[in-house]
């Protein structure tokens, strides 16, 4: 049981340090996030950068047999306060990234968001039950009294663990990168038929733009606004402003993460530009992203 203890102490450890570095490496996108779960502006920023280094003391304490029951109680009660966080945050129809892993992994917050930390949840629980006196064997002690063979052997699957790791991180790369390239061959593909070329400043063809070529005229358009009123470009145009159209969907984690900005650049920059989102999606599932982040003028595609 000693071992079995031990084991699931360098397991928790491992995830906790994982989430605590990742998330210190992209602190934007973890403000983000705290944001998307309705945490106040002000608030944001210094929860961000809190979090990782919570979870990081808390790998740390999982360690060392000495400390490990505090380590696991801490981990418990965080563990359950990401369940009541996303639970609500669901319950209220949002989807927001979870951030867990920084840019390494993440994903809008969903029922397999809530199996996962309950199951990290358990695995602390188990811990904390065991005791302070029950944390199974040291870690360093271990190690000492394993043979010469079995240290070896640990060494291999540690680097094999460690390779298998850093595969998966490539493989998941070169699908991205994948994407990108099969993106940029339909677009270089468009620009073969005609008219959709688009003449450079040297008079050549420029065949990397997808879409409009740049300096055309927007085309008209007549949308719904989330209230039902009519909006065209000209009424969007009528106030003289610079006029940015942002496309989104309340499906996309991206444009989630991007939101809180969104609603902070319609204020900040009223005065200068008209800013407004044109978004698929349901009518409700845009209101409610949309009230949560202060946004305003958003028409429905």
């Amino acid at each position: 049981m000693d071992a079995v203890v031990l084991l699931v102490r360098i397991v928790l450890a491992g995830v906790f340090g994982l989430a605590a570095v990742t998330k210190m490496a992209d602190l934007p996108g973890s403000r983000a996030a705290m944001e998307g779960f309705g945490l106040p502006k002000r608030l944001a920023a210094p929860a961000g950068i809190a979090l990782p280094l919570i979870e990081l003391a808390i790998a740390i304490l999982l360690l060392p047999v000495g400390t490990a029951w505090w380590g696991a109680l801490a981990g418990l009660i965080l563990m359950l306060a990401f369940i009541a966080g996303i639970g609500y945050t669901l319950s209220q129809g949002r989807t927001p990234d979870c951030h867990c892993f920084g840019q390494v992994y993440s994903e809008p917050v969903g029922t397999s968001t809530l199996v996962r930390n309950s199951a990290f949840a358990a695995l602390t629980a188990l811990l904390v039950v065991q005791g302070p006196n029950g944390q199974g064997a040291s870690l360093t002690g271990w190690l000492r009294d394993v043979s010469t063979t079995d240290r070896v052997l640990l060494i291999l699957a540690g680097l094999g663990l460690g390779g298998l790791v850093a595969i998966s991180w490539l493989t998941f790369q070169l699908l991205q990168q994948n994407g990108r390239l099969l993106v940029r061959i339909e677009a270089l593909e468009g620009a073969d038929a005609p008219g959709g070329q688009t003449a450079d400043a040297a008079g050549g063809t420029d065949r990397s733009v997808a879409g409009l070529p740049a300096g055309s005229t927007a085309p008209a358009f007549s949308l719904a606004r989330l209230d039902g009123e009519t909006v065209t470009l000209d009424s969007l145009r009528a106030g003289g402003k610079p006029v940015v159209l942002i496309f989104t969907d309340p499906g996309c984690g991206p444009c989630g993460a991007l939101m809180p900005e969104l609603g902070r650049w319609q204020q900040d920059h009223a005065q200068v530009l008209t800013l407004a989102l044109i978004s698929r999606g349901a009518r409700e599932a845009n209101a409610a992203r949309a009230g949560e982040h202060g946004i305003s003028r958003v028409l429905l595609q």
